[in-house]
């Protein structure tokens, strides 16, 4: 059993307690955001499916005779409120530590724990059984490209994380097979690079590594002192001609 039902500001659906519905679901609320001009769903996807799990898995026990109750609701701007309630008997949630521990092989409730990592609010009802998650999705972080002769000017206005690393990399792919080798990253508006958007460029200085008949040339210019930092400890800045932002 899966019923769902959409307004303009709200998506509700009913299902039974069936892993494949949470996907259907998930699915379903990406596309619902889609229209308040939301395009980056990493920290909503996890919110969201986490929540579906632990109903199904926790709440009711994976019995299919029990149904789980959701919602996402359109508040302002890209806050979202997210509202899931299974037929279990709930838990004792005034006991349980949210906060990510030191040692990642002490944590309990994993799924929890992620969630509230992402959330701006978390509540509990019905004796656990039901919870209510506010959450602000991230802008993506937008990428412009100006030809300038045999350079592409690459512009990045925000953060190179895993919520929108993979704008970057289709970018990176589309060039590449334009046979652009001369690609200059302007870093003016970044501040921080997670992993996944430092192994986009080691994947890169790899490339160039390997391809000895391509004319290659990188450039990272407007850096912060920090991200300097970075590109030296990683060695890319034997790659890549790294030049810090004038101040």
């Amino acid at each position: 059993m899966f019923s769902l039902t959409e307004s303009d500001k709200g998506l509700q659906a009913k299902f039974s307690s069936n892993m494949q519905f949470i996907g259907k679901f998930v699915n379903s609320a990406k596309n619902f955001i889609d229209k308040f001009g939301v395009s980056n769903y990493y920290e909503f996807q996890i919110v969201l499916r986490e929540l579906l799990t632990n109903a199904v898995e926790h709440g009711n026990k994976m019995d299919t005779t029990r149904s789980v109750s959701c919602s996402v609701e359109h508040i302002a701007d890209r806050r979202f409120k997210l509202t899931v309630e299974d037929e279990g008997a709930g838990f004792d949630f005034d006991k349980i530590d949210l906060n990510l521990p030191a040692d990642p092989v002490k944590m309990r409730y994993q799924g929890l724990v992620l969630v509230n990592s992402f959330a701006d609010e978390i509540t509990f009802d019905k004796n656990g059984a039901a919870v209510t998650v506010l959450v602000t999705i991230p802008a993506t972080s937008k990428v412009y490209v100006v030809e300038s002769g045999e350079w592409r000017i690459v512009t990045i206005n925000g953060d190179i994380t895993a919520s929108n690393v993979d704008q970057l990399r289709k970018l990176l792919d589309d060039l590449f097979e334009g046979n652009c080798r001369k690609l200059r990253f302007n870093m003016a508006n970044v501040s921080v690079i997670d992993s996944l958007g430092l192994g986009l460029f080691v994947v890169l200085a790899n490339m160039v590594r390997k391809d000895q008949n391509a004319n290659w040339a990188l450039e990272i210019v407007d850096v912060s002192k920090d991200l300097g930092k970075l590109f030296h400890l990683t060695h890319l800045d034997q790659v890549y001609k790294v030049a810090p932002a004038v101040s």
